[in-house]
């Protein structure tokens, strides 16, 4: 028997997948020749989550705001238009889980692996607001640039806030259906649940990334930012 502990991280501006593997070895104990034996206990799923802290930035110029946009976007953002940025949110997601597995080697060959924890980290640990420093902060530019971005902030925190509970019940149900997995080796056990799970988190993932993209999106169209510019008359 061997207990077994992978992680899987990513940090979400873009898709970047990063694995590392640890050992904790106990000594090995063949099962009976045949199928695994049923899991006897639920594995342990913990969800570690946290939004904020929400800190502010007004040292930053329109045009150092438009290339930090142009940069977040990445290739997706080929093509927007150069020019002032008067506000930014700046977020980045933190996304990481990791597995703690029971490998039982059977008598005829091959491994079962129980999966005994999972635990995922999904957090935003930093929101940066930015305003660009050419406007003064008594000013109504400055107060409605600085309200439009804590709208931004107000989605993030609601569509992050949704998903948690959705990352957990479709983490509880791939347990559910995969455990105990049977491969050919103890290598194999301690990929196989990350495999089972980065198959089901993968695109949970993308679609969470789109939802958040297309809610702030909703935030910056043309004649929300004709409404706000509106209020002022010192543009």
């Amino acid at each position: 028997m061997a207990l077994l502990t992978t992680a899987g991280r990513r940090a979400l501006r873009m898709v970047v997948p990063v694995l590392a593997v640890f050992w904790v070895l106990a000594s090995p104990r063949a099962q009976a020749a045949g199928d695994c034996a049923p899991a006897s206990d639920q594995p342990k799923v913990v969800l570690l989550s946290g939004f904020g802290p929400v800190r502010q930035n007004f040292t930053r110029s329109g045009e150092d705001l438009a290339a930090l946009l142009r940069q977040r976007a990445g290739p997706a953002g080929a093509g927007r238009p150069v020019g002032h940025t008067v506000g930014l949110t700046d977020t980045r997601l933190d996304y990481q889980y990791s597995t703690r597995v029971r490998a039982v080697p059977i008598a005829e060959g091959g491994v079962c692996a129980y999966l005994l924890e999972l635990s995922i980290r999904l957090r935003y640990p930093l929101i940066t607001v930015y305003v660009a420093r050419e406007y003064r902060r008594d000013s109504c530019p400055f107060r409605t640039a600085l309200e439009h971005e804590y709208g931004h902030v107000a989605r993030y925190r609601q569509g992050y806030e949704g998903f948690l509970p959705v990352i957990k019940a479709a983490a509880l149900q791939a347990i559910a259906l995969n455990n105990p997995l049977r491969v050919a080796s103890m290598a194999q056990a301690r990929e196989a649940h990350v495999e089972r799970l980065r198959v089901v988190f993968d695109p949970l993932l993308e679609t969470f990334n789109a939802e958040q993209r297309r809610r702030n999106l909703d935030l910056d169209t043309p004649e929300n930012y004709a409404r706000e510019r509106a209020r002022c008359t010192d543009w």
